[in-house]
């Protein structure tokens, strides 16, 4: 079962915080600068060279995380496809129509209805290498972000916003997010460090 959804914001702010508790210091990234520049070819975090030959502008986006980077970087309207019934932030990623519940757990891709949709660019999280290699096989480019901490997640969003074509989008989403995280370090530095984090949803 996929988690429930929460804001980019919302999990950088999480993230932060484990880093902090953990004893982690203010984050450090060496920032790229890359342009937009069609045909591009990037290697995803499967460790797969992917190669958009344009910018794309039909893309389906199989986890929640995805859907709000996407929207964040203003490109909601390209959106033709999400997960399922997570994919709920922005509230307009709720009219999207659903690729989501097939396989033995319901949680590949119904390959029949993405394909219908004929998506230029398919961005997903890490697992599934069965059905991802099925649907690289249809000619629709896959392309993993998984982000495990506060760095990879701005990582992550700069990478989307090169295969998008929303390069300069994505730099001043991942500046803003920046600027938050080392407001909240300055707010709790005078604070005594945490021993334990504990997150519950539902």
């Amino acid at each position: 079962m996929r988690p429930a959804p929460r804001s980019t914001a919302l999990w950088s702010v999480l993230l932060l915080l484990v880093g902090v508790s953990c004893g982690g210091d203010e984050p450090v990234r060496e920032r790229p600068s890359p342009e937009a520049a069609f045909p591009v070819t990037v290697t995803d975090d499967d460790g797969v060279e992917v190669t958009l030959p344009a910018e794309p502008k039909r893309i389906v986006t199989f986890a929640p995380s995805n859907t709000e980077i996407v929207f964040a970087l203003g490109l909601g309207d390209r959106v033709v496809g999400v997960s399922g019934d997570f994919d709920n932030y922005p509230p307009e990623a709720q009219a999207v129509e659903q690729v989501g519940g097939a396989g033995e757990f319901g949680v590949d891709p119904n390959v029949e209805k993405l394909v219908s949709l004929e998506p230029d660019l398919m961005l997903t999280i890490a697992g599934g290498e069965h059905w991802k290699e099925s649907v690289r096989d249809l000619d629709i480019p896959v392309f993993t972000v998984n982000a495990t901490d506060f760095d990879d997640l701005l990582q992550d969003i700069e990478t989307v916003g090169r295969i998008s074509g929303a390069v300069e989008e994505a730099q001043s989403l991942t500046d803003a997010m920046v600027g938050d995280a080392e407001t909240i370090v300055n707010a709790v530095a005078a604070e005594p460090r945490a021993t334990c984090f504990f997150e519950v949803f539902f």
